[in-house]
């Protein structure tokens, strides 16, 4: 698939864009677009995919095994190559928003492989905080309580989040740290 139909394909929708897994995990998420880039030809990676128990890969997967689109967005590993020289792909995860900005970028090493449950939580975060007035906490999942943005004022928050919210006391004694449950 060519790569310049990658921004037709995002308004509206978070856009998450992974170099390949060779373990696929099924991947769904509520209003994300899933892209893969590859560094390797389509017919391995429908071959690979036929030889899994798992379903067909049910997303678009760009062939880029002459690297461009790598080389293009910086998702070579400098630090290992193949058995001919060429730099491995890194394993990147880039989420562009439905603005079409780049909303979150990760690099793992080559040799490194993703944490889902993290990039899924990222996911549902960017999701909430683009529509809220909130930022997630550290170590934050959905259900759990969130921050309220330190530029709302009390009596905007309390228009915002009729339930309330509580005030966390810090040394400094400022009053940035609301929390509420949405």
């Amino acid at each position: 698939m060519r790569h310049t139909a990658f921004a037709a394909v995002i308004y509206g929708l978070m856009v998450l864009m992974l170099t390949l897994l060779l373990d696929m995990k099924t991947y769904f998420h509520t209003h994300v677009c899933l892209w893969l880039n590859s560094c390797f030809q389509i017919h391995d990676i429908v071959s690979f995919n036929q030889d899994k128990t798992c379903c067909p890969v049910p997303f678009p997967i760009i062939a880029d095994d002459k690297r461009e689109l790598s080389v293009l967005l910086g998702m070579l590993d400098p630090d290992e190559r193949d058995k001919d020289g060429m730099p491995l792909t890194a394993r990147c995860v880039f989420v562009v928003g439905p603005d079409k900005r780049l909303k979150l970028s990760i690099l793992y090493p080559a040799t490194t492989g993703r944490n889902f449950d993290e990039i899924l939580r990222v996911i549902d975060s960017l999701q909430l905080t683009a529509t809220k007035k909130v930022a997630t906490p550290v170590d934050w999942k959905p259900g759990q309580e969130v921050m309220v943005i330190p530029s709302l004022s009390d009596e905007e928050a309390n228009k915002l989040f009729p339930a309330g919210f509580t005030l966390k006391e810090v040394p400094s004694g400022k009053k940035y740290m609301r929390y509420t449950k949405l």
